[in-house]
């Protein structure tokens, strides 16, 4: 059997080509792992300490739309401008009492859906 060198260096540099992309998979794959570890961990305490948003209560809007109202109204009587701020909020009332009266709207839709009224 003869042996041709350049196919026994072909193979040899294969296998050791084959060999080195192993090790550089396999050292990636443990760096990969560790990271995805190490970002998991840290979303986790994130999620721990961080504060939630919810949504506020009927009476923290009130609450915060009457500061609103009264810090409004207060600088405009500084200012003398007393008219512009009354006239904005009474501009709110029919847009409040509409959305109200379209959840009555809505509201009774959905009984007589249910009930067959």
């Amino acid at each position: 059997m003869q042996y041709n060198l350049k196919e026994i260096f072909l193979k040899y540099n294969l296998c050791l080509k084959t060999s080195v992309l192993l090790s550089l998979i396999r050292s990636h794959l443990f760096i990969f792992a560790f990271i995805s570890n190490m970002f998991i961990a840290a979303m986790f305490i994130i999620a721990r300490t961080w504060k939630q948003p919810r949504c506020p209560s009927a009476d923290e809007w009130i609450s915060k739309l009457w500061y609103i109202h009264t810090m409004e109204y207060y600088s405009a009587i500084k200012k003398n401008t007393f008219e512009s701020v009354l006239m904005r909020w009474m501009k709110l009332e029919p847009i409040i009492q509409s959305e109200v009266s379209q959840k009555e709207k809505y509201q009774y839709s959905i009984l007589t859906h249910i009930y067959g009224i």
